[in-house]
């Protein structure tokens, strides 16, 4: 079944080419699809996502990083996926903006361990990983774009990634509306948020916040 996954994963990015805007390079969709092999691989052991079918991991998986990718801020001079997961959208990101240095937080020794073998695997030299709590981290740096999605109480951890992201250019948070109602009560007038639907959907949106000053 999983070779069945693979061959329909290659023909749904190469339905997708980089010239629509919305797809992929060649190079890129080669290290996608190493990518979800090695996801396909590690998933037993590691529950990494329920979302393991060639559709819905090119849906919700790459194509929303490919839409996120196109909204990032011209300032962002790097990305900080905090509590990453298998990698999403953090991995798929580093392929898309090889110019950008990417941090991957993760607090599960055992993701970690899956990150950094895909790192290693796709020679992605600007993916750096991390074996932490969101909680614990530091101020994040200026200039950096912070990402989260499908982050475990993802609406109560919102006050502490605004608090890490004080010198952030961009914050983008992927989610519905009670995520987007947490993140303008945080940002308050620090960060102009703007919320874009997200592709195929219709109550899930990226909600991006830049810095106003």
């Amino acid at each position: 079944m999983s070779n069945q996954h693979v061959e329909q994963l290659a023909r749904l990015l190469r339905q997708n080419p980089e010239s629509d805007g919305l797809g992929f390079s060649v190079a890129q969709a080669s290290l996608l699809l190493d990518y979800y092999q090695l996801v396909l691989k590690w998933n037993p052991r590691l529950h990494l996502t329920t979302l393991t079918s060639a559709e819905s991991f090119f849906q919700r998986h790459l194509l929303e990083a490919r839409f996120l990718a196109n909204h990032l801020a011209i300032a962002v001079s790097s990305i900080w996926d905090l509590g990453t997961g298998l990698g999403v959208p953090g991995i798929p990101l580093a392929i898309l903006r090889p110019d950008l240095p990417v941090t991957l937080v993760e607090a599960s020794r055992k993701k970690t361990i899956f990150l950094e073998e895909v790192a290693v695997n796709l020679k992605l030299a600007n993916v750096k990983v991390l074996a932490q709590r969101i909680e614990t981290l530091a101020p994040l740096p200026e200039n950096s774009c912070v990402v989260a999605r499908a982050v475990e109480q993802m609406v109560q951890i919102v006050p502490v990634i605004v608090t890490l992201s004080q010198r952030a250019s961009q914050i983008c948070l992927l989610g519905g509306q009670e995520l987007e109602a947490e993140l303008r009560r945080n940002v308050q007038s620090r960060f102009v948020v703007t919320n874009i639907l997200l592709p195929e959907s219709q109550n899930r949106f990226l909600l991006s916040a830049n810095r106003s000053t």
